[in-house]
C-alpha cells in the first residue's frame, strides 16, 4: 500500500499557484502489487529499543459517529535488534485536529442514478492483507522477509432500513450489482477521503441499533484493474 502521488490544487493533475485562498493538497495511497519492498520498524517500549526487520502490514479503519478515527496496524517480520534505551523526551504534543466521523458525505454510487446516502452510525474498513513469513534456513533469524500473498478489502456498515423502493440491498446482493462507495473523516483543514469504486454486497443481515432496524452490510471491495481496490486520500 504506497503513496501512488502529490495532489496538488485538489486534484492529482492541477498545481498550486498563489492565491490569498488556501489551496488543498494531500496524498493518494492505494495497493500496490508490483511492489514487494518491505520495512524496517524500530519502536521504544518499556526501556527497551526494538526493531522488527522485513516487515509488511494488515491495516483497518474503524470509527463509530462524532467519534475519532482510529486506524489499527498489525505488523508481521523477524525479530531484530533489542537493547535497553533510555525514555523518550522531547515529545512535541500533536496539534492538529484529528479527523472524525461526522459531515462524512457518505454516499453509494455517488454523481450518478441510483446514489444512495444512507443513515449509518458506524464504519470499517479492512485492507485485508494476508502476510506470511518466508523461511529460510540459512538466514541467522531462520526467515527472509515478510511477503502478501493475498487481498480481500472490505467494507462494513449498518444502515437503517429503507424501502426496497429506495435501495434494494437484498436485490443488489442476489444480482451481484456493482457499486461504488466513498465517505471521508473530517476536520478542519485535515481530511481522510475513502474511496471504493467497484464493491458488491457479501451480506445484508437484519440488524438492530436501539429499536431501528438496520441491516449488518459487508461490502467486497475489488478492480478489475488490477490494483485500486481501496484509496485513502488525505487532504489539508
Amino acid at each position: 500500500f504506497n503513496a501512488t502521488g502529490a495532489i496538488t490544487g485538489g486534484t492529482s493533475t492541477a498545481s498550486a499557484t498563489a492565491s490569498a485562498l488556501a489551496v488543498a493538497a494531500g496524498w493518494r495511497y492505494a495497493p500496490d502489487t508490483s511492489n514487494r519492498s518491505t520495512g524496517t520498524v524500530v519502536f521504544n517500549e518499556d526501556g527497551y529499543k526494538k526493531t522488527i526487520i522485513g516487515a509488511m502490514a494488515d491495516w483497518s479503519i474503524s470509527a463509530d459517529s462524532s467519534g475519532i478515527a482510529k486506524i489499527d496496524f498489525t505488523i508481521s517480520g523477524a525479530k531484530g535488534t533489542h537493547a535497553d534505551a533510555a525514555m523518550v523526551t522531547g515529545i512535541v504534543p500533536y496539534t492538529t485536529a484529528f479527523p472524525v466521523f461526522r459531515d462524512a458525505l457518505f454516499a453509494i454510487n455517488r454523481g450518478i442514478i441510483g446514489e444512495f446516502t444512507p443513515i449509518i452510525a458506524n464504519v470499517g474498513v479492512s485492507l485485508g492483507n494476508s502476510v506470511s513469513m518466508r523461511k529460510d534456513a540459512n538466514s541467522t533469524t531462520g526467515l527472509v522477509a515478510s511477503i502478501s500473498t493475498a487481498r480481500k478489502p472490505k467494507i462494513t456498515f449498518a444502515p437503517e432500513a429503507v424501502l426496497a423502493a429506495d435501495f434494494d440491498l437484498l436485490g443488489k446482493m442476489s444480482g451481484a450489482a456493482t457499486m461504488s462507495v466513498g465517505f471521508r473523516f473530517h476536520a478542519a483543514d485535515n481530511d481522510v477521503w475513502v474511496f471504493a469504486q467497484e464493491c458488491q454486497i457479501e451480506t445484508a443481515n437484519e440488524g438492530d441499533r436501539e429499536g431501528t432496524q438496520t441491516a449488518d452490510v459487508t461490502m467486497n471491495a475489488y478492480s478489475t484493474l488490477g490494483d485500486g481496490e481501496i484509496e485513502l486520500v488525505f487532504i489539508n
